[in-house]
């Protein structure tokens, strides 16, 4: 159970919430390019590509048993670990631990999934794992350009 006044840190990317920052936009954005282009997804693109992107996501920290919901979203862990969890047959006293999306794994979306699509499972859940869990999430559109610039990139 929560303490009173608790909430999720959710920060949303981009001008608007750069603004309200002491750092300019473009300071806060080349800062988080480079902490994010050493992270196992992202470092497969630009650094330019990164900056111009990362405006459309929101970084978002989950603590250790924060149930986490899609909300119709694709998310990639960028740090901690999140176990995805279901019920075997009818044993619901006992769920199990389907699969440990860590660092770099891509969470709802299931061609990117290296999961077999189990984030996205109806009969299945996520739950932050460890201390504390941070997931870029991105509308599906959005991240669908990103992850076709990717496969752009790839095939040249």
């Amino acid at each position: 159970m929560r303490a009173p006044g608790w909430e999720k840190k959710t920060k949303k990317l981009g001008p608007t919430w750069g603004e309200a920052l002491p750092l300019q936009w473009d300071d806060f954005s080349k800062t988080l390019k480079n902490i994010l282009a050493t992270k196992y997804f992202f470092r497969r693109f630009s650094k330019k590509q990164l900056v111009e992107y990362l405006k459309y996501g929101m970084l978002t920290s989950y603590l250790q048993g924060d149930v986490i919901f899609l909300k119709n979203r694709i998310g990639v862990v960028v740090s901690g670990s999140v176990f995805v969890k279901n019920h075997p047959g009818h044993a619901l006293s006992q769920p199990r631990i389907l699969f440990k999306a860590t660092e770099g794994h891509v969470i709802g979306f299931e061609e990117g999934e290296n999961c077999g699509g189990l984030t996205t499972d109806p009969l299945s859940w996520m739950v932050s794992h460890g201390k504390q869990t941070e997931i870029m999430w991105f509308d599906k559109e959005d991240f669908m350009t990103l992850w076709n610039l990717q496969k752009e990139d790839t095939a040249k």
